[in-house]
């Protein structure tokens, strides 16, 4: 049975935490060695699938000296990405390269798989949210309020089932948008549906033949693809508290 193991992940480029201090990278090191241990066979990261030419170009360019130059990290990129519609730089501020890169240049693996579909959810539901949604919103803004300092405590924050549970209530509770007419908001949070299936399609085959495969994702998307992965029958669902328990090699 293969084992998967689904890491959330905050975006590190929207967060306010220095990712190039001293501190951020002896963390980020001490959580790579921690998920090296689960030595997966495959590394896949939140890119569109019809991107992996430039993660393969980005990958081969990544070194993990380059880690030891904060003034490098922030000045150079390792390409250009086109994310949504648009071209961004590929920065090593991306946890793509922070968590991804560095944990398959540890374990010397030739590539890290692009698994992600950028198809663009329709917002409206969130944009004047019903009171039901609303009222789901605030609940996981004042949990998400509680979140501790520091990036693998942050890390282990959102990979709680509270987490996800009250991250989904929003699209489920933004379902009811609409009327028995329009039906707009199921039309809206299927297109949410619809993204991590293709997600969990890319998983399905790149599992094919492999032992064991370690998927670094917003944590939004965990409680999706965590259903999926046990509901299929073919795999192994690995917990990040299993795959890098507290008190082991991350702390």
């Amino acid at each position: 049975m293969v084992e998967i193991l689904i890491v959330g992940c905050f975006h590190f480029e929207e967060s306010a935490l220095d990712i190039f201090s001293p501190e951020s990278q002896a963390q980020l090191q001490a959580l790579a060695g921690g998920l090296a241990a689960f030595a997966p066979d495959a590394v896949a990261v939140e890119a569109a699938a019809h991107q992996q030419a430039v993660i393969d170009e980005a990958y081969r360019r990544f070194s993990l000296e380059d880690l030891e130059s904060p003034d490098k990290m922030r000045r150079d990129t390792l390409g250009t990405i086109h994310v949504f519609g648009e071209d961004k730089p590929m920065n090593y501020r991306n946890e793509i390269v922070q968590l991804g890169f560095r944990l398959g240049k540890l374990l010397e693996l030739p590539r890290v798989f692009a698994i992600d579909d950028d198809s663009e959810m329709d917002g409206a539901p969130f944009e004047a949210p019903i009171p039901a949604a609303q009222e789901a919103m605030d609940a996981f803004a004042a949990f998400a309020g509680r979140a501790p300092a520091g990036l693998t405590a942050l890390l282990r924050f959102c990979n709680q089932p509270q987490w996800s549970q009250l991250n989904h209530s929003i699209y489920l509770r933004a379902n009811e948008t609409g009327s028995s007419e329009d039906y707009s908001g199921a039309s809206s949070i299927s297109q949410w549906y619809q993204r991590n299936l293709k997600i969990f399609s890319n998983i399905q085959r790149l599992a094919q033949g492999r032992k064991r495969v370690l998927a670094l994702y917003g944590a939004g998307h965990l409680h999706l693809l965590r259903q999926f992965i046990r509901e299929d029958g073919r795999f192994r669902l690995i917990e990040l508290e299993d795959a890098a328990p507290q008190g082991g090699a991350i702390s």
